[in-house]
């Protein structure tokens, strides 16, 4: 209950489901972005170890926190979502 008038308070919009869900998809379509961001870095690391510098690991870095950033907002509104839904608290 507690959670839900929380929630509320930060959420004043109608149809919380399904702006809950966009949510989830944008962070879920984010995280996937990022890995395929990771795969190609690593595979231009892989061709050109020669010409390797800092601006490339930090790039790579960045885009490792930006997925992990992404995937636990993902994670807590999927659950958000799922208890909300469970209680009966948003249509």
């Amino acid at each position: 209950m507690s959670q839900y008038k929380s929630y509320k308070r930060g959420h004043t919009y109608k149809h919380e489901s399904d702006i809950e869900k966009g949510k989830i998809t944008k962070e879920k379509t984010n995280v996937l972005k990022q890995r395929k961001n990771q795969a190609k870095i690593l595979t231009n690391i892989v061709k050109n170890a020669e010409f390797l510098d800092d601006e490339i690991l930090e790039s790579y870095e960045d885009s490792i926190h930006q997925e992990k950033k992404e995937s636990g907002n993902f994670k807590a509104h999927k659950t958000r979502l799922k208890i909300l839904i469970k209680e009966d608290k948003i249509d």
